[in-house]
């Protein structure tokens, strides 16, 4: 996890600080503003189908590049390829 700093209203800080509260004497644990914050962001972030498909489609991609060099390596690492690059 990565630490972050963030700005917010008045308004939202109140509702956060009693949604922690209220979660916390629900469940007996203490529930941290920060997770709250968290599970905000995931919920936000499965909702967004642009960014769900654009990580399937870098994931994807980095799939195929990495399968792609295994196969490639081979003509690659030849003498003759070698030569042939040599001049440029």
């Amino acid at each position: 996890m990565y630490r972050t700093e963030m700005y917010l209203r008045q308004d939202q800080l109140d509702a956060l600080q009693n949604l922690a509260f209220l979660r916390t004497k629900k469940g007996r644990k203490r529930v941290a503003m920060s997770e709250i914050v968290r599970e905000a962001i995931d919920l936000w972030l499965k909702q967004q189908p642009s960014a769900t498909k654009a990580y399937k489609l870098i994931e994807r991609a980095l799939g195929t590049a990495i399968a792609s060099e295994s196969a490639l390596k081979k003509d690659w690492l030849r003498k003759e390829e070698d030569e042939a690059w040599r001049d440029l």
